[in-house]
């Protein structure tokens, strides 16, 4: 994981309105049936139950897993997952150094918890809480954030030992079923 400790943002320059304009009049050069780059790793944060790093096209997501743990609210038969999304400030040039979440960010927190929590037995887990920590370390300008952080999401469980019903692994533009043979290869290996 050597390129992943010494990660840095890549360099923001400041563009004039033309060259921007002339950046998004660039035609795609990937046809829609080919696949964006992907690199996906797990274990990528030491102190983690369970972690995972993706980076699909411009965009990079890493995602760690704690728990379970004692939840701290009363008894309960199910466990509960909970996600806090975020983006690094440095994310993409529109972001804005804040404290604590934005609007966006918790909105996708609930739309992340509702999409993965599905997948997670959490019957096996009661009176436990399980904390899932996302975040978007580049938002690139042709990207699906919320696919690859549900998919990062969804393999740190994996990674974490997890008990899920089923995993979920969404690539936009690409065919799903190829991605179930690392799936089932990750599982092996936990």
């Amino acid at each position: 994981m050597s390129g992943l400790e010494t990660y840095a943002p890549r360099e923001v320059l400041h563009e004039t309105a033309e060259e921007k304009k002339s950046k998004k009049a660039t035609p795609i050069t990937r046809s829609p049936a080919t696949m964006r780059p992907l690199q996906v790793r797990v274990n990528v944060i030491s102190q983690a139950a369970g972690s995972a790093y993706i980076e699909n096209g411009d965009t990079k997501v890493i995602c760690g897993v704690y728990g379970p743990k004692q939840a701290k609210k009363g008894f309960s038969d199910r466990g509960r997952l909970w996600c806090d999304f975020k983006f690094a400030s440095f994310a993409d040039e529109l972001r804005a150094e804040k404290r604590g979440q934005t609007d966006e960010e918790r909105e996708l927190s609930l739309v992340l918890t509702e999409a993965v929590s599905v997948s997670v037995i959490l019957e096996k887990f009661p009176k436990a809480v399980i904390e899932a920590y996302v975040l978007v370390l580049e938002a690139g300008e042709n990207s699906d954030v919320l696919a690859a952080s549900i998919t990062c999401l969804s393999l740190a469980l994996a990674n974490a030992g997890s008990l899920l019903s089923f995993c979920c692994l969404l690539f936009p533009h690409t065919h799903t079923f190829s991605l179930l043979n690392f799936f089932l290869r990750l599982r092996a290996d936990v």
